[in-house]
């Protein structure tokens, strides 16, 4: 399925699985805050892009890198994020079943609107 394609069920089994596994952390809401307040709100967020900071474990050398929101990024970042948050693990439990995450990116593909 297109990128730019929001299958319906897949969306509303996604809003269940994140309700179960995000909202912990994470406001879907326009203007909510989310619980952790370095978790962002994630509407919107599907297909923008974010930057993120790394440093080369030999050279020592910082990088600057830039990440697309898209369905491979999300299904990547789903499996086991290898991103960390002012130098800790981002810590959630892997979403190992691929249609789990294909409901995940559903529902956040669907949340794309900004109000």
């Amino acid at each position: 399925m297109p990128d730019s394609v929001v299958d319906p069920q897949a969306a509303q089994r996604g809003a269940q699985l994140f309700a179960q596994r995000c909202a912990s952390c994470h406001a879907i809401k326009p203007g909510e805050q989310s619980r952790d307040s370095e978790a962002p709100n994630l509407r919107g967020r599907y297909d923008s892009s974010s930057r993120r900071i790394t440093i080369n474990a030999q050279t020592q050398e910082v990088q600057n890198e830039t990440i697309r929101w898209d369905d491979k990024t999300l299904d990547n970042y789903l499996k086991g994020p290898k991103m960390t948050r002012a130098g800790r693990p981002i810590a959630f439990e892997p979403v190992t079943k691929e249609q789990d995450r294909i409901d995940l990116i559903a529902y956040l593909k669907s949340m794309r609107g900004g109000s």
